[in-house]
């Protein structure tokens, strides 16, 4: 037994999911069901060298493009923190540059929310600055595959409804 080349089991499977689609009490006879399901276990670890070959490939596929994904999201993460970063420095430093202590006495409250403001953006700066070291790579590390198998979870066999 031989599994089918790539493009031939794509056009089987649509062929599977049509046929599963159909409404049809046609069954192949009870002696050729029952030859089928004494094979079964023989039919799979016939192919399970091919289907291990073929999960590889495919596993190979994917991790690729899950690597991509996430230099992609680490890319994201870093211009959002980046662009986080630059609109609170110019923040900071426009208030920085007014002197807000002597024009309005009476607006104490908002004195004290700009400082405590000043305070958080500090902190944040800083916090931005380790994020930046940290976050993009652990984003990229999500996508990561750490671990992989390949198990039969079954097995289909095409009959032709003529016999």
């Amino acid at each position: 037994m031989s599994p089918y080349a790539k493009d031939s089991e794509t056009k089987t499977l649509a062929l599977l999911e049509e046929a599963l689609a159909q409404k049809s009490s046609w069954s192949p006879p009870a002696q050729v069901l029952d030859q089928l399901q004494a094979a079964a276990a023989g039919d799979v670890q016939e192919l399970l060298g091919h289907l291990q070959a073929r999960g590889a490939e495919y596993a190979q596929d994917a991790q690729k493009k899950l690597r991509a994904r996430g230099e992609t999201e680490a890319k994201a993460m870093r211009h959002i923190l980046e662009t986080q970063k630059t609109h609170i420095a110019q923040t900071a430093v426009r208030y920085e540059k007014e002197d807000q202590r002597g024009l309005f006495p009476e607006l104490e409250e908002e004195r004290r929310q700009l400082e405590d403001n000043k305070r958080y953006w500090s902190k944040r700066l800083a916090m931005l600055d380790q994020e930046l070291k940290t976050e993009p790579e652990r984003v990229a590390e999500v996508y990561q595959v750490k671990a992989q198998r390949v198990e039969p979870v079954g097995l289909v066999y095409l009959w032709p409804v003529t016999g």
